[in-house]
């Protein structure tokens, strides 16, 4: 009886809920940079990652709830997120969302745009 309970929900989390979506930008090879775009990484069981080049200002998300109703609107919750002026790699405005109960994920998202960028 558990057996049959068991193996179906380990292969759905086996499978992955959210699984890496990318588009207009994936990761590079050969030392090139990528360029901003649309991106996103994670979910599921993974830290989500995702960005927006959107009005010559890079939005950097750490849910994938908050990525997909700024691409609805292209309006960020001014509430909920930082702007670093200049901090993009060709000196964009970068918005990344930011969580007063998680100030941890503010951190780990502008940790992981600049290792992407390389502006580190």
């Amino acid at each position: 009886m558990h057996r049959q309970i068991i193996l179906p929900v380990l292969a759905i989390l086996l499978t992955g809920c959210g699984g890496e979506s990318r588009t207009a930008t994936a990761p590079v090879a050969n030392g090139a940079k990528p360029t901003p775009g649309s991106y996103s990484e994670g979910g599921g069981l993974s830290r989500y990652y995702g960005e927006e080049l959107y009005d010559k200002r890079i939005y950097v998300f750490g849910t994938k709830d908050m990525h997909n109703a700024f691409k609805a609107s292209h309006a960020a919750d001014v509430t909920k997120s930082k702007s670093y002026i200049g901090e993009g790699p060709n000196h964009e405005t970068v918005v990344v969302q930011a969580e007063k109960d998680q100030p941890a994920m503010t951190e780990r998202l502008l940790e992981t745009f600049r290792k992407r960028y390389a502006l580190q």
